[in-house]
């Protein structure tokens, strides 16, 4: 048995859960705050540290994952209702029992001492350059995917916007563009796009 460092664990595991929690966001269009992902992977790595060097029965495991994974969402993500959070959660439950089976799939095939696994946390012995190369390759995956299945613009995109200022309903056609990625700051909620010439003849002289 190799000697596990502690400060390596959790740098690994702060880097995937890094990936994944991106790879969450690119998936569901669900884009997010950066200093989110860090703090969250961050705890996610805490939390993986401590899952390493203990024995936890199979059933039990599986549901710390998952509540783990609720909370790595929370984080990582402005609350948007339940079925959000539960899809959200989701995801990323498969995307970690996925990249932790490859790990396992991988160590049982070649029996390396570099890369070990146990209770879903992973273990990879290696330098800071191979781990910073291996992190940005598989965020550039992620990138690739969402770019390959990405929805490209159609009619069935097209929708009528209305908009209500207390005053009256404002009607006008918009797009659903689904690869948008601009949010609202403070909330991170994604936001609509809209011409001013479309609303000028419904707006009040103060909102003008």
């Amino acid at each position: 048995m190799p000697v596990i460092y502690l400060d390596v664990l959790i740098a690994v595991n702060w880097l995937i859960d890094g990936v994944l929690l991106s790879a969450t966001s690119r998936i569901l269009r669900r884009p997010t705050k950066r200093w989110r992902i860090v703090l969250s992977g961050l705890v996610g790595a805490l939390t993986g540290g401590l899952l390493f060097f203990t024995v936890v029965p199979t059933l039990l495991l599986m549901v710390i994952h998952i509540a783990v994974a609720g909370i790595l969402i929370t984080i990582a993500f402005p609350f948007d209702g339940v079925k959000t959070l539960v899809k959200q959660v989701a995801v990323l439950y498969v995307l970690s029992a996925l990249f932790s089976g490859l790990v396992t799939v991988v160590w049982s095939l070649t029996h390396s001492q570099t890369v070990l696994t146990h209770n879903g946390v992973v273990y990879f012995d290696v330098s800071p350059l191979w781990l910073a190369i291996a992190t940005a390759t598989s965020y550039g995956v992620i990138c690739l995917y969402e770019y390959l299945t990405r929805k490209r613009t159609s009619s069935y995109g097209e929708v009528i916007l209305q908009i209500n200022d207390g005053n009256g309903i404002c009607e006008c056609r918009a797009l659903h563009d689904t690869g948008m990625q601009l949010t609202e700051p403070f909330s991170g909620r994604p936001v609509v796009l809209v011409q001013r010439d479309a609303l000028e003849p419904y707006l009040s002289d103060e909102l003008k």
